[in-house]
């Protein structure tokens, strides 16, 4: 005799299957899959301890020494974490977060590219590095230069160093490529501040829109990122349009 299930369990099977991450990748090592809020603290602790410390700009600026900048970088990435378009990569061995893509939709429309608008950052640090992305993002007049009204920008790439390398950053990258065709969007970008990211970028088509090389950003007088390390020359504002 089949046994009927309890509406309630049959209930929660539904609202779970519902609300369950999309997986966008699945390898043998990691997957990456939607953001579930519960998971928006273990994403910082990632980024504040890996991304701050070893990201060019942040390493440069000492940006973990600066503990308003950190608190507003930190408040800022909470913001882009609301639009619930960024990606997480998780270990299939331990399942921990071990990479992450910040992402959100910006519109012409609604002006919501953080980097083009007129803001006042919490931190010397953190408005010095908000300064070089503003202008990158201002020279390159996106909507202007490229016809189109909406893209999904990525803010942060940060994978764990113990992942690096291992195809995590590439599979980050092109899950927000599949991510933004399932939302009809067919245009994305993001500032990469690293050569490492700029070479995958490039390898996945993305091209160069404008960039800013370290040693040109002075201001009074003084290079502002001056210890980004020689590899790391720029920061590129760089984009992917889907035909």
């Amino acid at each position: 005799m089949k046994m009927e299930r309890p509406a309630d369990d049959v209930a929660v099977a539904i609202e779970t299957k519902i609300t369950a991450p999309i997986t966008w990748t699945l390898q043998s090592k990691f997957k990456i899959q939607d953001i579930r809020d519960n998971q928006h603290e273990e994403v910082l602790t990632l980024i504040k301890h890996h991304y701050f410390r070893e990201e060019p700009m942040c390493k440069s600026i000492k940006l973990l020494k600066d503990s308003a900048s950190v608190s507003g970088y930190l408040d800022l990435i909470r913001i882009w974490l609301k639009d619930t378009t960024s990606l997480i990569a998780i270990s299939a061995k331990s399942g921990r977060i071990i990479g992450v893509a910040i992402t959100r939709i910006n519109s012409f429309l609604y002006k919501s590219n953080t980097y083009s608008r007129v803001q006042i950052f919490t931190g010397e640090a953190l408005e010095a590095m908000m300064r070089l992305k503003g202008a990158l993002v201002k020279q390159a007049n996106i909507y202007e230069s490229t016809g189109h009204d909406t893209y999904l920008c990525i803010y942060v790439i940060c994978v764990h160093p113990s992942y690096k390398n291992k195809g995590i950053e590439k599979g980050l990258l092109d899950a927000c490529s599949r991510a933004a065709t399932n939302m009809k969007i067919s245009l994305l970008a993001g500032i990469f501040t690293s050569n490492n990211d700029q070479s995958i970028a490039r390898k996945m088509e993305y091209s160069i829109l404008t960039q800013i090389p370290y040693k040109h950003w002075i201001i009074d007088n003084n290079v502002v990122f001056d210890d980004t390390e020689i590899e790391n020359y720029s920061a590129a504002f760089m984009i992917l349009l889907k035909t």
